[in-house]
């Protein structure tokens, strides 16, 4: 045994080719893929490292408890397992988990780079494997499945278990790269739920990440470069009250060497709360683009923000250096409540020019000190065809829909948009600073599909209003909404009466977080965050509505009919 583990500790070193190495079967071809049952033929991929051609796969599960146990061939001393493949060796075949599990996974290198089930990769793929941490975590920068990819795709992969110290759920880095309809499930210390890093025109497509993530990063991603992200979601809590770039789907873009950079994030969101010092956001921290854009469009963030400075309901800050391309966040709303002290806003914190805001709403309840907006703390962009309605507090440049527009920069304005005044509790529209097409409306008008057709706002595909009557604000039309689609939980809750008139009451015996309220066809049209015993329901018009109820012990969804 002793030298066997000598071969293969020289393999990995040298990335040298052996024969050693028989698994349970095959012969490393796509049809004849080589075999692994057991944690020793896992460790032997080391011998075949660099080779593109070779395919591997699980046949059953795999526990690496007792193989990392004190006494057991990889308990390296404390430092738990070895990651397969190094910086020079990277792995490159491809990995089929079949639908089986590795649990029982733990690593202690806190001062090692990429460490993960596999330490790096470039041109491999892997699919249908499941890996389960044990609850000594992981230490060292990485990923529960991969600490660093390159030009690999990954398929029905997910991560449960244990603590990950600083890195992403699934995977450390990735470049060049694809991930499709994978999840992770773990707490991150700092980093990203799903991910820490992803750049250089990497994909990431119908994937979620519920755990939460500690420090600076967010709930799905930590931070991008060039990347695109559809059909997503992440249902975390992010941050701490030190950090900068939280965001609950994406902390923060990056631009290295001012390369151009292109982001896009489309149909995905983000339900947890988000808290750090700047530039922090629902659904993303800090978008900043030296040269290239950032599209953002069809997604919503619904959770509690805090912050000190840039604070938003769905995006903390934006700087676009720029000269020659448009950022966009068109068709994205927001609700919640929103607290800082400067940039503070319902929607966006700061906006910077060369920013088109389009089609967007915020319902969130914004406080804070300074440039406080029911949209936007401190605009500097272009907005059109948008509208606030969540109560706003603040001391200095207050506004219902922005605390200050910023005028002076080239593209800044404001057109065909609108505030509540009763509800923001703001007669004024904009704090200080330039003027624009904006209106303030009582709540009646606010929630007539006429005071928006006026001015050319697109009810045939972009917008809707409730379909029996008047009593409720425009809403986007496919704009993710899971809610009501969520199976009910286990959870012992009463609500009555149902019939409803006026008012509806909940009893658990669960501790009750959140409710909100969903129209049929999945728009939210109300949230109350400080829940006492009932809800007011005497707003909405006849017809049936979806109740969302979130406890200490899971999520409950339930149909009533409003009288």
């Amino acid at each position: 045994m002793k030298r066997k583990i000598l071969l293969l500790m020289t393999a990995a070193l040298f990335g040298v080719a052996t024969v050693f190495a028989q698994f349970a079967g095959g012969k490393g071809t796509a049809t004849e893929p080589y075999l692994i049952s057991t944690p020793e033929y896992l460790v032997e991929i080391n011998f075949y490292l660099n080779n593109t051609n070779l395919h591997f796969k699980m046949i059953n599960d795999i526990d690496l408890t007792n193989y990392l146990a004190p006494g057991g061939a990889g308990h390296n001393g404390g430092a738990g397992w070895l990651p397969i493949g190094n910086a020079a060796n990277k792995f490159s075949g491809t990995f089929d988990g079949a639908g089986f599990k590795i649990t029982g996974l733990w690593i202690n290198r806190e001062n090692t780079d990429y460490v993960g089930l596999f330490a790096q990769t470039n041109g491999a793929n892997f699919s249908n494997l499941g890996v389960e941490i044990a609850s000594e975590g992981m230490k060292g920068f990485g990923g529960g499945i991969i600490g660093r990819a390159s030009k690999t795709t990954m398929n029905n992969c997910s991560v449960t278990g244990g603590n990950i110290d600083i890195g992403g759920g699934l995977c450390g880095s990735i470049n060049n790269s694809t991930i499709n309809n994978c999840h992770a499930t773990v707490n991150v210390g700092s980093g990203g739920g799903l991910v820490y890093s992803a750049g250089e025109n990497s994909t990431i497509n119908d994937c979620y990440a519920t755990g939460n993530v500690n420090g600076s990063g967010g709930g799905l991603i930590s931070n991008f470069g060039s990347v695109t992200i559809s059909n997503c979601y992440s249902r975390g809590n992010v941050g701490s009250n030190n950090n900068n770039f939280a965001g609950g789907l994406v902390g923060s873009s990056y631009n290295t060497n001012y390369n151009t950079i292109i982001i896009t994030i489309t149909n995905s969101y983000a339900e947890g709360n988000v808290s750090g010092d700047t530039n922090v956001g629902g659904l993303v921290g800090y978008l900043y683009c030296w040269d290239g854009k950032y599209t953002i469009s069809n997604c919503r963030a619904s959770g509690n923000i805090s912050g000190n400075n840039r604070v938003g309901g769905f995006v903390g800050g934006t700087d676009v250096a720029s000269l020659f391309q448009t950022s966009s966040i068109t068709k994205c709303y927001a609700g919640g409540n929103v607290i800082g002290n400067s940039n503070v806003g319902g929607l966006v914190g700061y906006s910077s020019s060369r920013v088109n805001i389009t089609d967007c709403y915020a319902n969130s309840n914004v406080s804070g000190n300074e440039y406080v907006g029911g949209l936007i703390g401190a605009n500097s962009s272009s907005i059109s065809r948008c509208y606030a309605t969540g109560n706003v507090i603040g001391n200095t440049s207050v506004g219902g829909f922005t605390g200050r527009n910023n005028t002076v920069f080239i593209g800044c304005s404001i057109n065909s948009s609108f505030y509540d005044y009763e509800t923001t509790g703001q007669m004024y529209g904009i704090g200080s600073g330039g003027e624009g097409n904006l209106a303030g409306k009582p709540t009646s008008e606010m929630q007539k599909k006429s005071t928006f057709t006026e001015v050319g706002w697109d009810f045939t595909t972009v917008w809707d209003i409730h379909s029996r009557g008047e009593y409720s604000y425009p809403f986007l039309r496919n704009v993710p909404e899971v809610g009501i689609n969520e199976p009910i939980q286990n959870i012992n809750i009463q609500i009555y009466p149902n019939p409803v008139l006026t008012e509806l009451f909940i009893n658990s015996d669960s501790q009750i977080e959140k409710v909100e309220i969903y129209s049929i066809t999945g728009a939210l049209l109300k949230i109350c965050n400080n829940f006492k015993e009932k809800i007011s329901v005497s707003a909405l018009a006849r017809g049936i509505y979806f109740l969302k109820v979130y406890t200490d012990k899971g999520v409950m969804v339930s149909k009533f009919v409003k009288e």
